[in-house]
């Protein structure tokens, strides 16, 4: 939108910053900082995933070597094959399956920077926060910590260390909850939130019912956010718009007229039927 003599003054986040650095300025700050951090994340996986292609044998300008094609065909295949068992391979399973050192080294690399990528993902969704401190001695800070599990149960000692000065230094991992009080919730509720792990009960009482259909409870919690759900060899991939199931041949023909690309494969079969 034009905004006429003003234009230029204000043609940018940063310029209004300037003019009004108390109000907009923290916000620009908190940008630089997130651009910065993610320059450094991404020069980070970009020279892991080199690391990958130098182990498997690639080189720059160089014309790929049929070396280099059979360690990347071994390679994704071990991958794709642990996606879909659910499974982390070890040395002994990949060298039965014929793969060599450098192959097992880069899927052993390719391994850790999906588990890396994804903790950082995990940390993001639970809002974790590390906090670190430092205490005259282990009761003194045991004692602390319990004092904060009041308004927050689900903190817990990530590390503990001893810096140069010989004084004790906590590091605590704390997600993000939020607090539930008083709410009336059926037998079964009741169960279900005893079963969530990520559900920290402070109270329970019997309201009413004597049958297992007709009970309530008043109840108040605490509850943390979900994290990630991990499986176990998972590797990110993108299959468009086709999923893999198992189903009837029915089943698949439901499926096949969700998207325009199953409907023409659908359509077809149907004219040839």
């Amino acid at each position: 939108q034009q905004i006429g003599l003003f234009e230029d003054e204000f043609s940018s986040p940063s310029r209004i910053a300037e003019h009004l650095p108390k109000l907009f300025g923290p916000y620009i700050e908190a940008g630089l900082k997130a651009q910065e951090r993610q320059e450094k994340l991404r020069a980070k996986f970009l020279n892991d995933m080199n690391e990958v292609s130098k182990l498997l044998g690639y080189k720059k300008y160089r014309r790929k070597s049929a070396e280099y094609k059979k360690r990347l065909q071994d390679f994704n295949k071990v991958m794709l094959a642990g996606d879909l068992d659910q499974c982390v391979y070890t040395d002994e399973e990949l060298r039965e399956q014929g793969l060599d050192e450098n192959t097992i080294k880069a899927y052993h690399k390719m391994r850790s920077i999906l588990d890396e990528a994804w903790e950082m993902v995990n940390r993001t969704k639970e809002q974790l926060k590390f906090k670190t401190e430092i205490y005259k001695n282990e009761a003194v800070a045991e004692a602390d910590i319990a004092v904060k599990k009041k308004d927050n149960p689900f903190i817990e000692v990530y590390k503990k260390s001893v810096n140069d000065k010989g004084e004790l230094v906590y590091t605590t991992k704390e997600p993000k909850v939020f607090k539930v009080n008083n709410i009336t919730v059926t037998g079964d509720e009741l169960k279900n939130l005893k079963a969530n792990k990520n559900v920290y009960i402070t109270s329970e009482k019997h309201i009413s019912g004597s049958n297992p259909s007709d009970l309530t409870y008043s109840v108040s919690y605490y509850q943390k956010n979900n994290g990630l759900g991990k499986i176990k060899g998972y590797i990110p991939h993108v299959f468009h718009e086709w999923q893999i199931m198992e189903a009837d041949k029915e089943g698949i023909k439901d499926m096949m007229r969700r998207s325009t690309a199953r409907r023409k494969l659908f359509d077809k079969e149907k004219t040839e039927e």
